[in-house]
């Protein structure tokens, strides 16, 4: 039996669809999609309202910055800042590129390909956090900060009921919409002028500044690296507070600038060895006396809405470079006093503001205006605005001294006296004045010497030159204490009214009273200004808007107060010359250098020692330097003087600002005299007026004239000889010419009258015989005083009629 082959079918297996094609991949796509719809409807439907909030900014505001408002000299030189936040713009040009490497690296790596939100960062960040279990770390690109700084998003959500979640949708929404109308360069330069650095700095170029004291173009690589190192935290790392937090920091950005490939190996390692230096030059605000004037002046004088724009121009009387010097003389010579081994106060170096509330250290301040306008040059209220803002040229009040001096000459010329009226310049009993000890004699510590000589009888002038205090208690006596406070008053101190005890009132004759360092340089400057001192001082002359726009501008004429006749003034003015020329400070000017001063000063001293006073001024300028203590009456050191401590401050600022101004010598009145007068009697000179001097090194007697030139107001000149030296000091001829002057002021002597005709008998020379009869309008003893010879022309006279005779030879004597 035959089999053939059996045909078997084989079944062929059936291909797999692919897995996107099968029924349950594509039933999970399509609930997926629904999900996202869904998720997405969702997701707009919640973030509607942020992204209909984000729409309602003002996107053109993100560059507009506070301004600040600029404080100018008058120079129109920059002296200062008005700020809130302490900023100044800085173009993006301006900035390195490795500033804006460090930048990116640090803060934002992607930032010139996200379009406002990175979402690799978010996704990053949130898987950190679930990690760690806490929220510390963030994904805010540079664009949503700059939102979050340029608008005020968190009080915004707040307001709204939302929370920081909220806030984070607001931002992320607004980031999309700067990124859609600025470019990536735009975005970056309102970053760097807007985020904060830390120590009160925003933006990049006060942060630069503020810690470096460098523009940013010249930061080097791993000082932009510190920069962007505060900005994560500024408080924590600051440069200033925290430098070794600050360089951990830094050093994580040069680590990320090194991952993103802007640095080699080498360099990022060489940079991580650089220390953290800093070298702080920050953009200057309210942080002295002068701005802490200027800034109470705007907010009295300029509208808070334009005070709140910012961008204002206030242009100062200032002038900075003297301002400068005086704030560094007034610390330079304040530190050397300090440094006296003799010295037992607290020092300025020592003193801590976080353990003493008042600085108990030696203080000091000084003044600088022009007395015709009353423009302020120069301005320091205390020796350190940051120590304490008590202002002593407004507000401190300290006894004067023997800078009060001059008030009470100035009463004298105004009482009948004059500056060659002899006063009595002998020792004084120190119970007349009562300033310090109950016995012994008052001492003379105004001539600020520790050897101080009395000379009896002194001329007015000499006695205010040489600062002699007995003398100038007995002068105030003698005038009357009311009159004296009379006129102190007038020129503009706070006197004690009429006491029980008069010695009270002697005390004000040597300076017991105070006076700020404005009224001193006011009262000073009427000397100076033909008797007339400004009322008001002022340091502002113009303030302009940002646009320009004219929001302030001062009076071109200030008022001024007359405080005594100009003639007056003068004559006061050239007493305050003798100070320097040959009085007490004589050896202290003697090398004046390029100092051409053509005015007047007095340094004043208090009897214990205390405060110190130099006042002055010339034809425009005034000027006073105090130095002191806020409470402490004990004395600087022992034996301390005026000349000594403030002096210096005092002839360096006038030197200065005679070379910026051009000293003006003060004008002498029309009604003004000079008469030479004998300085012992301060009456009229003979050529009897001179005395002997011994030289106290050779032995030898010298005979030196006692005749000097003194000024009077016309009318008021000395019409009697000296009764010191000569014929006229005696008794009986002095009754004679002073019955005689006192009825009219003038000594008339009778003319010898000819007998005759002028010649009797022949004329072999031909002269002229004249047509006038001598016996004709005689005068009769009536009419003495109406044709006689003055004795003024006696004396020219007898300067005419001197017979010159050739020396005698020598005369040999027979043995």
């Amino acid at each position: 039996m035959m089999f053939g082959r059996r045909k078997f079918k084989h079944k062929q297996k059936l291909k797999k669809p692919p897995i996107f094609l099968r029924g349950w991949f594509l039933a999970f796509m399509v609930f997926g999609v629904v999900c996202l719809i869904g998720a997405y409807f969702l997701f707009m439907g919640y973030t509607k309202e942020f992204r209909e909030m984000a729409k309602t900014y003002e996107l053109d505001l993100i560059g507009k910055v506070e301004r600040p408002s600029l404080i100018l000299d008058r120079k129109f030189e920059e002296v200062g800042r008005i700020f809130v936040e302490n900023r100044s713009e800085v173009s993006i040009e301006l900035v390195p590129q490795k500033m804006i490497d460090a930048l990116v690296s640090g803060e934002d790596s992607r930032f010139f390909t996200h379009d406002g939100v990175d979402y690799m960062g978010v996704l990053r960040a949130a898987l950190g956090n679930l990690k760690s279990g806490n929220e510390d770390s963030g994904a805010s690109t540079i664009t949503m900060q700059l939102a979050r700084n340029a608008f005020p998003l968190q009080k915004d959500t707040e307001s709204n009921g939302g929370d920081k979640y909220d806030r984070k949708f607001l931002e992320i929404f607004l980031s999309y919409r700067i990124e859609q109308k600025f470019s990536k360069d735009q975005i970056m330069e309102f970053y760097l002028n807007r985020v904060p650095f830390g120590s009160g700095y925003y933006g990049v170029r006060s942060a630069s500044l503020g810690y470096f004291g460098k523009e940013p173009k010249d930061l080097e690589t791993w000082e932009c690296a510190s920069l962007v190192g505060c900005i994560k935290n500024p408080s924590v790392f600051s440069p200033l507070k925290n430098p070794k937090n600050n360089k951990k920091s830094r050093d994580n950005v040069l680590n990320r600038m090194l991952v993103e490939g802007f640095l080699t190996e080498e360099e990022c390692d060489l940079y991580k060895q650089e220390l953290v230096v800093t070298n702080p030059k920050p953009i200057e605000r309210g942080t002295s006396y002068f701005y802490d004037r200027v800034t109470a002046f705007i907010q009295n004088n300029v509208p808070e809405t334009e005070r709140e724009g910012g961008g204002l121009k206030i242009f100062t009387t200032l002038d900075n470079k003297l301002q400068e010097g005086l704030e560094k003389n007034i610390q330079g010579q304040l530190y050397l006093v300090e440094s006296r081994e003799d010295y037992s106060h607290p020092k300025y170096e020592d003193y801590d503001p976080k353990k003493q509330k008042r600085t108990n250290y030696l203080q000091g301040a000084g003044l600088l205006y022009n007395h015709k306008t009353g423009a302020v040059l120069a301005y320091v209220g205390g020796r350190d605005f940051r120590h304490s803002q008590y202002d002593f040229i407004q507000a401190g009040q300290r006894p004067l001294g023997t800078a009060f001096l001059p008030v009470v000459y100035a009463s004298a010329l105004e009482n009948g006296h004059s500056l060659s009226s002899p006063v009595i310049d002998e020792a004084m009993d120190n119970r007349m004045v009562m300033v310090s000890g109950q016995e012994g004699i008052l001492a003379e510590w105004g001539e600020e010497t520790l050897e101080p000589q009395y000379q009896g009888f002194i001329p007015a002038r000499q006695a205010l030159a040489d600062s002699k205090i007995a003398a100038t208690v007995r002068l105030g006596k003698k005038i009357g204490l009311e009159k004296v406070n009379e006129v102190a008053e007038r020129w503009g101190f706070s006197m004690p009214k009429r006491q029980r005890d008069e010695r009270v009132l002697v005390r004000g004759v040597i300076g017991s009273e105070s006076a700020s360092v404005l009224k001193v340089a006011q009262a000073y400057s009427a000397i100076g200004n033909n008797g007339m001192k400004p009322n008001e001082l002022f340091w502002v002359n113009r303030i302009e808007d940002s646009q320009g726009n004219l929001l302030y501008q001062s009076e071109k004429a200030p008022k001024q107060t007359r405080v005594m006749k100009s003639e007056q003034a003068f004559l006061m003015h050239t007493a305050l010359q003798d100070v320097w020329k040959r009085g007490n400070l004589e050896e202290e000017f003697s090398e004046k250098g390029d100092f051409d001063f053509k005015g007047g000063v007095k340094t004043g001293t208090t009897y214990n020692f205390s405060d110190h006073w130099c006042v002055g001024y010339n034809g425009d300028l005034s000027c006073a330097v105090w130095a002191g203590f806020f409470s402490n009456n004990k004395p600087i050191y022992s034996g301390a003087f005026a000349k000594e401590t403030v002096l210096p401050v005092w002839k360096d600022l006038m030197a200065s600002a005679t070379q910026e101004i051009k000293a003006v010598e003060v004008k002498q009145p029309e009604h003004l005299i000079g008469v030479r007068v004998c300085s012992k009697s301060g009456r009229k000179c003979t050529h009897d007026c001179y005395e002997q001097r011994k030289d106290p090194i050779s032995g030898k007697v010298n005979y030196y004239s006692t005749c000097v030139v003194e000024f009077f107001e016309k009318g008021k000149e000395p019409t009697t000889f000296c009764d010191v030296h000569g014929d006229f000091a005696s008794e009986e001829v002095n009754v004679i010419l002073n019955s005689v002057a006192s009825a009219k002021e003038l000594l008339y002597v009778l003319p010898i009258e000819p007998k005759s005709l002028v010649l009797n008998g022949t004329d072999p020379y031909g002269a002229e015989i004249p047509d006038f009869d001598p016996y004709q309008n005689r005068n009769t003893d009536s009419d003495i005083l109406g044709s006689g010879i003055i004795l003024d022309q006696m004396e020219e006279l007898d300067k005419s009629a001197t017979i010159y005779q050739p020396r005698p030879g020598r005369i040999y004597l027979d043995e």
